[in-house]
């Protein structure tokens, strides 16, 4: 049976901020009511155009 273990110097500490800087595209949505946010959610989602 293996087991994977991560060695000390790959562990984070979820006490401490961490900056993590990517290239990412974005695209100015302007300004929105909150009402519409499921929408603009859903119609990114099949886009494919969510990052997260």
């Amino acid at each position: 049976m293996q087991t994977n273990t991560l060695a000390p110097e790959s562990r984070v500490n979820h006490g401490k901020l961490y900056v993590v800087e990517h290239n990412v595209k974005v695209h100015d949505l302007g300004m929105f009511d909150e009402e519409h946010l499921p929408l603009i959610s859903q119609n990114a989602a099949l886009r494919g155009d969510l990052g997260f």
